[in-house]
């Protein structure tokens, strides 16, 4: 059975990222109708990428950031002004990490920007 909304365009989007950058995909779903986009982050969190969403209360339609919440495929919930400085920090955790010889996927990193406080 097909996920509600898995041939819109940010699913399409979503699935072609998660194959091509796989651990190293991170997916941001914001304000939006329908379930358009959780099949792709479906995809993303199956290759063991970062899944980012809108908190849905800041969300002028707030239907595709509750349902990917809902089922459960997003790492982190934030509104949409907090998420370019986590990004900022995980480049920076990312960068030490390919330093040192030890990268990793992106939804493991994000526990240690947090607990470097730089998240």
């Amino acid at each position: 059975r097909e996920e509600p909304g898995a041939r819109t365009a940010i699913d399409t989007f979503f699935r072609s990222l998660a194959l091509e950058r796989g651990e190293r995909a991170v997916g941001i779903l914001l304000s939006g109708a329908g379930h358009d986009g959780t099949a792709g982050l479906r995809a993303i969190k199956e290759r063991g990428g970062l899944t980012l969403a809108q908190v849905p209360e800041t969300a002028k339609n707030d239907s595709m950031p509750r349902g990917a919440i809902e089922a459960g495929l997003v790492d982190e919930v934030l509104p949409p002004d907090e998420m370019p400085r986590l990004l900022d920090a995980l480049s920076q955790v990312v960068l030490v990490l390919v330093q040192l010889g030890r990268p990793r996927g992106m939804a493991h990193i994000v526990p240690l920007a947090r607990i470097a406080n730089i998240a």
